[in-house]
């Protein structure tokens, strides 16, 4: 939450996203499907 507020929507990347929240791009897909599930 805080990159998406920090950076915005489009300004988070998926390796910031990914390193906060300490996973891998792969963890993350499996858990939220896309960036946009993730924002939700």
């Amino acid at each position: 939450m805080l990159v998406f507020w920090k950076h915005g929507y489009e300004g988070a990347s998926l390796a910031t996203l990914t390193q906060a929240m300490g996973i891998s791009t792969t963890s993350m897909y499996a858990a939220f499907g896309n960036k946009e599930e993730l924002f939700r």
